[in-house]
């Protein structure tokens, strides 16, 4: 797949798009201390961040964690907090408990962005 079709796919998912940035360090409106908390994000004209993403291999009987999911999540979400959506994608098996975040995190009853900033405001460093 070319990056010309990755942006016209992603049109529908995400208006607005105008370009993928892969291993993003920083975009102008953040300020970021975590370069590697994204490898890929998908950004507007002004490069703000649409659509951030973190991607974890592991192999063979690897298992994700729920406290490892929430970790990655949560670098990326200070890494990005004024993003429009985040993802992370991996090939690991999700322990139940990971299962069960992935749920809540997806449910069409989540919280927005803002929520889970002040939420997350709440957490101790």
């Amino acid at each position: 797949m070319t990056l010309e079709a990755l942006l016209d796919a992603t049109d529908d998912r995400f208006p607005g798009v105008a370009a993928a940035l892969i291993e993003p360090a920083v975009t102008p409106d953040e300020d970021s201390t975590d370069p590697d908390a994204i490898d890929f994000e998908l950004v507007d004209q002004n490069r703000g961040s649409v659509h951030a993403v973190q991607v974890k291999s592991g192999g063979s009987g690897t298992e994700m964690s729920a406290p490892d999911a929430f970790g990655i999540m949560l670098r990326m979400l200070r890494a990005r907090p004024r993003a429009g959506s985040y993802r992370l994608i991996t090939n690991m098996r999700l322990h139940p408990k990971a299962v069960q975040l992935n749920r809540a995190l997806t449910s069409p009853f989540r919280l927005g962005t803002a929520a889970v900033e002040a939420e997350i405001r709440k957490c101790p460093s």
